[in-house]
C-alpha cells in the first residue's frame, strides 16, 4: 500500500488519492489485515511523497513563463527542481524509509481491526443514460459521439509529441501538466456527455477547496504589495545565518503547511519574502524547491 501511494504520488496527487482509495478497498476485500494501518499508508503519498514528484507545485510554478517570480528568480526548469539528483535520492530514501515503516505499524495478530469484505462494495460510474434515437437532435448527437473527444485528444496528443519532441523533459511546467490531464479525461471518457458528468460530479466534492484558493490569493496579496514582505525577509535575516537559513525555513514552512494546506498556495505566500530574506543572507542558489 505504502509503494502503490507513494509512486501514484510521484506522477501526480490527485491520481494517488484516487488509486489509493481504490487499492485500499482491494486490499481490505482481498487481504486479512488491519484497516486503521492500511489507510494511513494509504495516505503517505499525499502527505509526504507528492511534492518530489511531477505535480509538485512549486517546481512546476517557477519552470512556467510569467509566472509571478519571473522577474526575481528567473524560470527554473525541472531538470533543477525535480529531477535534480539531490530530490531523487531524496524521494527514494523517502520512499524507502517509509515503506520499511508501514508494515511495522501494524499491529500484532489477533489485535488488528478487519475490514467486513461484505461491507465493501464496488466503486462504479453510471455513463450518462443515452436518449432514445427519436430524440437526438444534432446536438445530442455529438455529445453522445465520440467524433468530438477524437478529435480533441488526437490533437492534443499531436502537439504534445511536437512539444517534447522540441522541449524534452524539461519543457514540463504547470500548464502542460494541466494540459496533458485535460487532453487523457477527454479521451478517457470518450464522450463529451461522460467526460460533462464527471466534470460535474467531481466538482461537488471540491466546492471547499474552490472557496479557500482566492482567500490565498488575498492573503498573497496583503504580503506582497503592502511592504509586508520586505518587514518578513528582515526577520528572518536578522535571525538565520547562510548556513542555518534552509533548516529555519523547513521548520517554518512545515508549520505554515499547516495554516494553507496547499503546496501551490503556500509557495504563493512565503516565496516573496522567503526569497528576498535567501538574497540577503546570499544563500539564494537553485536548489530542489
Amino acid at each position: 500500500m505504502a509503494i502503490v501511494s507513494m509512486g501514484l504520488a510521484w506522477i501526480n496527487w490527485g491520481l494517488s488519492i484516487v488509486g489509493s482509495a481504490v487499492f485500499v478497498r482491494f486490499m481490505a476485500k482481498k487481504q486479512r489485515c488491519g484497516l486503521p494501518a492500511l489507510v494511513a499508508t494509504a495516505y503517505l503519498g499525499l502527505g509526504t511523497f507528492w511534492h518530489s514528484g511531477l505535480s509538485a507545485s512549486a517546481p512546476l510554478l517557477v519552470a512556467t513563463p510569467k509566472h509571478f517570480l519571473e522577474k526575481e528568480i528567473g524560470i527554473i526548469p525541472i531538470t533543477e527542481t525535480i529531477f535534480h539528483p539531490f530530490n531523487l535520492l531524496l524521494a527514494l530514501a523517502v520512499l524507502i524509509f517509509l515503506t520499511i515503516i508501514g508494515p511495522m505499524m501494524h499491529p500484532k495478530k489477533g489485535d488488528e481491526m478487519e475490514a467486513d469484505p461484505s461491507l465493501i462494495k464496488e466503486a462504479s460510474f453510471e455513463s450518462p443514460a443515452k436518449p432514445v434515437p427519436a430524440q437526438l437532435t444534432p446536438a445530442l448527437k455529438l455529445e453522445h459521439s465520440p467524433i468530438i473527444n477524437l478529435i480533441v485528444g488526437i490533437s492534443g496528443i499531436i502537439w504534445l509529441i511536437w512539444y517534447f519532441g522540441q522541449k524534452g523533459w524539461a519543457g514540463i511546467n504547470l500548464d502542460v501538466v494541466n494540459f496533458l490531464f485535460l487532453i487523457v479525461g477527454v479521451l478517457l471518457h470518450w464522450t463529451p456527455a461522460s467526460f460533462l458528468k464527471a466534470a460535474f460530479e467531481g466538482g461537488t466534492f471540491i466546492w471547499g477547496v474552490v472557496v479557500q484558493f482566492p482567500f490565498y490569493a488575498g492573503i498573497f496579496g496583503i504580503i506582497k504589495f503592502s511592504g509586508l514582505a520586505e518587514v518578513m525577509a528582515n526577520w528572518f535575516t536578522l535571525i538565520a545565518t547562510k548556513s542555518t537559513y534552509p533548516f529555519i525555513v523547513m521548520w517554518y514552512s512545515g508549520i505554515l503547511n499547516y495554516i494553507v494546506p496547499s503546496g501551490g498556495s503556500k509557495w504563493a505566500i512565503e516565496a516573496p519574502y522567503i526569497m528576498a530574506a535567501a538574497k540577503n543572507l546570499g544563500s539564494a542558489h537553485r536548489r530542489p524547491l
